[in-house]
């Protein structure tokens, strides 16, 4: 049985949360649908990667993802490394350092709930912009930023679309003061991805 689950940052499977009738949108309008569409479509893959880091932070973290129910995490801080599967409403854990067994423990619902991707929730205002084309990589992308306030607290993001593809690129968390404070690389899109739930001990 697992005592303590260690923090670990899993991605929000879709950072742009639907907007409703209720969402109301300053600035460009069409760009907000854009980005609805981008995440939309990569909920529509048979699979991808998406890829977190930090500025300054050593730790990665790396997210292969199955829909709409298969979650592998590896979060990898210094000779320390944590994986996670979820499959549906069951999650197992497992810590490869030295000196520790690496055998794989069944985590108790309530703390499993808490390492699945949740939908976010919708927005009661956004306000959105359309940047310039950038390239990442050597690939196109469209940027946008945007603000999405939820029950009074805003959060902003910086997003880079791919032009070929209108999938996500890569999704920037920014501070109050403009600053990223993570970075979430997406790739691997339909890659041959399988993740099946280990036995517990």
């Amino acid at each position: 049985m697992v005592r303590r689950v260690p923090a670990v940052v899993v991605l929000l499977l879709l950072a742009a949360a639907a907007a409703s009738a209720q969402t109301k949108v300053n600035g460009d309008a069409r760009a907000w649908e854009e980005v609805q569409a981008a995440f939309d479509r990569l909920g529509k893959l048979r699979s991808y990667r998406a890829r977190i880091t930090a500025p300054g932070v050593t730790t990665v973290v790396v997210n292969e993802v199955v829909p709409p129910d298969r979650l592998r995490v590896v979060q990898q801080m210094g000779n320390v490394t944590f994986e996670f599967i979820t499959v549906g409403s069951e999650t197992r854990l497992r810590i490869l350092s030295p000196g520790i067994p690496a055998t794989w423990q069944c985590v108790p619902p309530t703390q499993a709930a808490s390492l699945r991707p949740q939908q976010p929730a919708t927005p009661d205002e956004v306000t959105i912009t359309r940047l310039g084309e950038s390239s990442i990589e050597g690939t196109r992308t469209q940027g946008y930023q945007y603000t999405q306030v939820v029950q009074g607290r805003p959060t902003t993001h910086r997003l880079h679309v791919l032009v070929e593809t209108g999938l996500p690129r890569r999704l920037e968390v920014m501070d109050s003061g403009g600053n990223t404070t993570a970075v979430v690389d997406y790739y691997d899109f339909n890659a041959p991805i399988t993740i099946e739930l280990p036995r517990c001990g």
